[in-house]
């Protein structure tokens, strides 16, 4: 099974605190949501993103990625190991 993944951009936030981020997506289900790392909000392309909050097979917080798309490699990862194993998790 090959799924796939795209992102979506938004704001996370209120008007007064709002933060970068993308809803990763697959199948059209959220997968993760990655925020931009505003310690680079300057430098686009040094730009990284956290994995804030990862659901299913992505369940897991606190990654760094420095690019979408090695986010995407991981998510992409994370879902294949999850359909192998029959939706047993292992970290």
């Amino acid at each position: 099974m090959s799924s796939s993944v795209h992102f979506e951009h938004i704001l996370l936030g209120d008007s007064d605190s709002e933060e970068n981020a993308c809803l990763g997506i697959s199948d059209g289900r959220i997968v993760a949501i990655l925020v931009r790392s505003s310690e680079f909000e300057n430098y686009a392309e040094q730009t990284r993103w956290y994995l804030d909050k990862g659901f299913g097979s992505c369940d897991q917080q606190g990654l760094m990625f420095p690019s979408l798309d090695a986010a995407k490699s991981w998510i992409t990862t994370q879902l294949s190991i999850n359909y192998m194993y029959g939706g047993i998790a292992f970290i």
